[in-house]
C-alpha cells in the first residue's frame, strides 16, 4: 500500500486542473494582452504568455506519470514567475501612469494562478508568504501606475483579485490538506489494523500453548500418577517432550488433506488411543452436504448404551452456517489444513476425556461424516457423564480443547451433550464458510 496514494492523487488531478485553467483564463485575456502590450512591451507581454503556456503545457503532459517532485517545481516556477512579472510592471510603468481603462492591466486577471500554483509549488508557510507577497505588488501596483490611486479603477481590481486569490488558494491548500489527512488516517488505520492482528496472533499462540501443555504435558503427568506401566508412562513422556521441541504447526505447512485421507487420520487417531473404540466413517459427495446434520442427529440417537439414556444424553449436529454447499464445491476438494487440525485436536481431546472419565466398562464409538464441504464427527460413549455446571473453571479440557478450538474456526461448532451416570456424546462439526 502506497503511504501518500491519497495526496499523490489530488497533487496530479490539481496539476490537471491547474493546467486547463491557465490555458483557459489566457486565452480570455488575449485581446487585453495585444491592447496592452504597446504600453507594456511586447517582450514583456510575450515573456508572460511564454510563462503561463509553458508550466500549463507541461503540467497537463507530466500530471499523469511525472514524479511529484517535477510537477512541483513546474508549479512553483509559475508562481515566483507571477510574483516577479507583476513586481515588474512598477519600473515598466515608472513615470507613465496606465490609462485608467486598463484597470490593473491584463496580467493581474491571472493572479489566482500564481496563488494556486504556490500551493502546488511550495509546502508550508512559503507558500503564503509567496501569496502575500503577490497581493502587495497588485496593490503597489494599483498605487504607484493607476492615475487615480486608490480611487482609480485599478485599486479597484487589486481588491478584487485579493477576494479571488485568497480564495482558490484557500481551497487548493485545503485539497492538498484533505489528501494529505486521508494519507494519515489510511496509515493510522493500517497500523491499528497490524496491532490488532499481532495481538490476535499472540493470543492464537497462547491458546495453542495451553492446548499443548493440556493435550501433551499433563497427560503424561497423568499417567505418571496414575498408571502403574512406567514403560507407557515415558512413552507419553517422550510424545510430550517432541510436541513442545517441535514448532507450532500453521496451514501453509501442513497443507490440505483429501476427505478420504482425513478419515483414514481420524481412524489411526481413535485406535491409537484404544483399539477397542468402534469408528465408522462414511464419505459423503459434495452434493450431500446439507445432509450432515441429519446423518448426524441419527448416528447420535442410535448409539448403543447399557441403559436407557434420557433426551438429554443424545446430541445433535448444529453448524455454525446453514448456506448450502456453492456449485464451485467438487467432491475431490481438498480439506483446509486448519479445519483438519482443529477437528483432529478436538477429537483427540473428546476421546482422552472419555478413556479419563467415561469408566473402564463403558464402550465408545466415533462416527465420522466427512465431504469436501462439510464435517461432523461424533465421538460417543455410556460411561459416567458429568455436570457440565460443576466443571472448573481451571479445567481446559472441554472448555478450551473442544468447544473454543472449534467455535474460533470459520465454520466450526461444537456441542456437548451428556447426563450423569447415562454417558456423553459430543459433536464436533464444519461446515465450508
Amino acid at each position: 500500500m502506497n503511504p501518500t496514494f491519497a495526496s499523490e492523487r489530488t497533487t496530479r488531478l490539481m496539476s490537471l486542473s491547474l493546467g486547463v485553467a491557465d490555458l483557459a483564463l489566457l486565452a480570455s485575456n488575449v485581446g487585453g494582452a495585444i491592447t496592452q502590450s504597446a504600453r507594456l512591451g511586447a517582450l514583456y507581454t510575450l515573456a508572460v504568455a511564454l510563462l503561463v503556456t509553458g508550466c500549463a503545457v507541461a503540467g497537463l503532459v507530466c500530471f499523469r506519470w511525472a514524479p511529484l517532485g517535477a510537477l512541483r517545481r513546474i508549479w512553483s516556477v509559475q508562481s515566483l514567475g507571477m510574483v516577479v512579472a507583476t513586481v515588474v510592471l512598477l519600473p515598466i510603468t515608472a513615470g507613465r501612469p496606465l490609462p485608467d481603462a486598463y484597470g490593473l492591466t491584463w496580467v493581474s486577471e491571472l493572479a489566482v494562478l500564481g496563488g494556486c500554483a504556490a500551493v502546488l509549488g511550495w509546502q508550508g508557510r512559503i507558500t503564503w508568504v509567496l501569496v502575500v507577497g503577490l497581493e502587495a505588488a497588485l496593490f503597489a501596483v494599483a498605487l504607484v501606475a493607476g492615475p487615480y490611486g486608490w480611487a482609480g479603477r485599478a485599486f479597484g481590481d487589486a481588491a478584487r483579485q485579493l477576494f479571488f486569490v485568497t480564495f482558490f488558494t484557500a481551497v487548493a491548500a485545503a485539497l492538498v490538506r484533505a489528501g494529505r489527512a486521508l494519507d494519515a488516517a489510511a496509515a493510522s488505520a493500517a497500523a491499528e489494523a497490524g496491532a490488532f492482528a499481532e495481538a490476535d496472533a499472540k493470543r492464537a499462540a497462547r491458546r495453542r500453548t495451553e492446548m499443548l501443555v493440556h493435550d501433551t504435558v499433563l497427560v503424561a503427568l497423568l499417567a505418571y500418577a496414575t498408571n502403574p506401566d512406567r514403560q507407557d508412562t515415558a512413552s507419553q513422556a517422550a510424545v510430550a517432550v517432541r510436541a513442545l521441541e517441535q514448532p507450532p504447526a500453521v496451514e501453509d505447512e501442513l497443507g490440505a488433506v483429501e476427505p478420504r485421507e482425513f478419515a483414514w487420520q481420524l481412524q489411526s487417531l481413535t485406535t491409537s488411543f484404544d483399539a477397542t473404540i468402534t469408528f465408522s466413517y462414511e464419505a459423503l459427495p459434495a452434493a450431500a452436504v446439507a445432509g450432515v446434520e441429519a446423518d448426524a442427529h441419527a448416528a447420535t440417537t442410535t448409539a448403543p448404551a447399557t441403559t436407557t439414556a434420557p433426551a438429554t444424553a443424545t446430541a445433535t449436529a448444529t453448524a455454525s452456517s446453514t448456506a448450502p454447499a456453492t456449485a464451485a464445491a467438487t467432491a475431490t476438494a481438498a480439506i483446509p489444513a486448519e479445519v483438519a487440525l482443529r477437528i483432529t485436536e478436538a477429537v483427540s481431546e473428546a476421546v482422552r476425556n472419555s478413556l479419563r472419565h467415561a469408566g473402564a466398562a463403558a464402550s465408545r464409538q466415533v462416527r465420522a461424516s466427512v465431504s469436501p464441504d462439510a464435517i461432523s464427527v461424533v465421538v460417543l460413549d455410556d460411561g459416567a457423564g458429568f455436570d457440565p455446571e460443576r466443571v472448573p473453571a481451571t479445567r481446559l479440557g472441554v472448555r478450551r480443547g473442544i468447544v473454543e478450538r472449534m467455535r474460533s474456526l470459520p465454520g466450526g461448532s461444537a456441542e456437548i451433550r451428556t447426563t450423569q451416570d447415562y454417558g456423553t456424546a459430543v459433536l464436533i462439526g464444519w461446515r465450508r464458510p
